[in-house]
């Protein structure tokens, strides 16, 4: 597993943005965290302004400008802060030794092709078949695998998923080591998004599963049709669905939910 882990590391670095990331954490090393962008002259200006603040109680403006700036938000602070400073503890003088940086994708995968074999053994999957799931899981993503704030996505995806099972079938306790997961996902990288997705559906089929089986089967059915009436409206009201019945000169328009207030089933 180690062995393909290394191998999907190796992958040609091509993504732009990690030097992005060495800027934005140099420049939050030097500055702190803070809502100035310093590399564009026509960003958001920082804020919120005081015009923008008349319309609320005064004793609200401080709470407003710490809990709700507005201005140049970096989702991916964190990440361009470990960049800059592994390049930079670790290098000599002036230099950066951006070598910590391919060091830092080979722990990052070794630990995500490790979650991906755990989540399978306590699933009751035999060694080498967990052992292959894992493996082949860091292949065929290896040439998505850049220096970039995404990585930490592609390993506490893996985490998440491992938690849930732990969750499962060990001690329901452990569901809220979630929280600090989530936490540390936001300020990392933009896709701790997956874990809110994730949730939704291991909260209900959970709670489905305590109730009587009569129940279970009913609100089960019941929110199937629901979510596949949504996947049908949004795929009747995809744009290039439109446009292609436009050209085989049907005359169809947008769906629409809602009419006078009341959702239209």
């Amino acid at each position: 597993m180690l062995l393909f882990a290394f191998h999907a590391s190796t992958h040609m670095v091509a993504a732009g943005d990690t030097w992005v990331a060495m800027a934005c954490g140099r420049h939050f090393s030097n500055h702190g965290v803070d809502t100035v962008e310093p590399f564009s002259f026509n960003s958001h200006p920082a804020g919120p302004s005081e015009e923008t603040l008349e319309k609320h109680p005064n004793w609200t403006h401080g709470l407003i400008k710490k809990w709700h700036p507005t201005g140049w938000i970096n989702q991916n602070w964190l990440t361009h802060l470990i960049f800059y400073k592994l390049a930079n503890w670790f290098g000599d003088g002036d230099s950066y030794n951006y070598n910590t940086l391919v060091y830092w994708k080979f722990v990052l995968y070794g630990l995500a092709v490790f979650c991906v074999y755990a989540a399978g053994k306590l699933l009751g999957v035999g060694d080498i078949l967990a052992a292959t799931g894992a493996c082949f899981a860091v292949y065929i993503g290896r040439t998505f695998y850049d220096i970039r704030p995404a990585g930490y996505s592609n390993l506490l995806a893996p985490v998440l998923i491992l938690l849930l099972v732990l969750t499962v079938v060990k001690n329901y306790r452990l569901i809220w080591l979630v929280v600090p997961l989530i936490v540390f996902w936001a300020n990392v990288h933009g896709g701790y998004l997956y874990a809110s997705i994730m949730l939704v559906p291991f909260a209900g089929i959970h709670l489905l599963l305590r109730l009587p089986r009569r129940w279970t089967l009913c609100l089960g059915f019941v929110g199937l049709w629901l979510v596949l009436y949504l996947l049908s409206y949004k795929f009747i009201g995809n744009n290039y669905y439109l446009q292609v019945q436009k050209m085989l000169g049907n005359d169809v328009s947008a769906p629409t939910l809602f009419k006078d207030k009341t959702l239209i089933i």
